[in-house]
């Protein structure tokens, strides 16, 4: 097979360059790789570490094929380079030849049957939530009759799905997704998933249990809580949630550092099986009422999670039993109103003598519904005995 020799000048980077491998640029003389033709594209080949450096060096030169995509080499990573690259280009990394990864449609609905698309332009569904390997999206009564399509249409958008779901609302005392299978992938209908959430993991079955990913940025916000209160108290935290789920919020708010006790509960009894793969094996887990069992222990916690956003605020007296007395306590939760802050302000504050309240902060999150959103909000508390 013969082989071309190019001539590669010296490329001085305008900006430092990655140390961990000792990159240099050298004028050398080198055998370029066959060429396989027009279908083949030269990509620089990297070490994965490098892939977003050297993306972002390349697009800045303007060197980057934008439109292809980024081949997985192990570990390395080919980096599409377009027709405005230099045949003389060179870093100590090789220039190879691939098949160009071809990128498809940036949303789901372009893969939809154009005639399907067009026939219901305004009405497909503009979000859904993915948990874990299941997607599951609220379809309108004019194209839940596609709902099978639009199933295969997603499956085939996202590798990574292994179940699409239609929500159907939500069902029976414990408010949990009513969901009906619409695709599967390779015959799997398992609810059974596991969601990766602010870098930790989590079991749980979004049929017969709550959960929503959607918190899941405010719920990142709780470990910096938990650290700050552990350090003004000078002691580890007993940390509490009366309505936990599968516990996505002890997940998040637990550090070894900064907690050694733990309350769980949930009045769901297909919560607990989940409760106790999740959160730490010293938990305390109860599957029980929250107000009744608040009542009933005699153990005090430093900071308790209230989600039950309908009516955590109406909750929020009943909850106080759960509090440590003559030193600083704190409530974190989330709320549904439609009333806003100042209003907010005045029902929480209407819950608690005012000489306990140090601080209330309220934020709103974001919006549940034309006439509704949903708000967290944090209350430095010192009870009195």
């Amino acid at each position: 097979m013969a082989f071309r020799a190019d001539v590669v000048i010296e490329w001085m980077s305008p900006i430092p360059i990655p140390t961990s491998s000792n990159p240099y640029f050298a004028a050398i003389l080198k055998p370029s790789l066959p060429l396989h033709g027009p279908s083949h594209m030269r990509h620089l080949s990297v070490p994965k570490k490098e892939t977003a450096y050297w993306r972002e060096e390349l697009l800045r030169l303007d060197f980057l094929e934008k439109s292809h995509g980024i081949h997985d080499l192990n570990d390395f990573r080919g980096i599409p380079l377009n027709d405005k690259c230099p045949p003389d280009f060179s870093t100590q990394y090789e220039i190879i030849h691939l098949e160009p990864i071809v990128s498809g449609p940036k949303k789901w609905v372009e893969r939809l049957p154009e005639d399907l698309y067009q026939l219901h332009k305004d009405d497909w569904p503009s979000s859904f939530d993915q948990i874990g390997e299941i997607i599951v999206i609220k379809l309108s009564e004019v194209i839940a009759k596609h709902a099978k399509i639009i199933g295969q249409t997603l499956l085939k958008h996202f590798s990574n799905i292994r179940l699409v779901c239609e929500d159907k609302g939500v069902k029976g005392d414990y408010r949990v997704r009513d969901l009906e299978v619409i695709a599967s992938r390779n015959s799997n209908f398992s609810f059974d998933t596991t969601v990766k959430e602010n870098g930790k993991t989590m079991q749980l079955d979004p049929s017969s249990v709550y959960y929503s990913p959607r918190l899941a940025t405010e719920r990142q916000k709780l470990a910096n809580l938990v650290k700050k209160l552990s350090k003004k108290l000078g002691k580890k935290l007993s940390i509490c949630d009366p309505y936990a789920g599968i516990g996505p919020n002890i997940v998040n708010a637990y550090d070894k550092m900064y907690v050694d006790q733990i309350l769980a509960n949930d009045l769901n009894p297909k919560a607990i099986p989940y409760l106790k793969r999740n959160i730490p094996d010293f938990s305390e887990i109860y599957c029980a009422d929250a107000r009744r069992l608040a009542a009933s222990l005699s153990k005090k916690y430093d900071m308790i999670f209230v989600n039950l956003p309908h009516d955590s605020i109406s909750h929020l007296s009943s909850l106080c039993p759960y509090l440590a007395h003559s030193q600083e306590t704190m409530i974190v939760g989330w709320a549904l109103s439609d009333s806003g802050v100042h209003d907010l302000t005045q029902q929480i504050t209407g819950q608690f003598n005012q000489d306990e309240i140090i601080n209330l902060r309220i934020d709103e999150v974001k919006s549940y519904s034309p006439s509704q959103s949903i708000y967290s909000f944090t209350i430095q508390l010192n009870l009195s005995p």
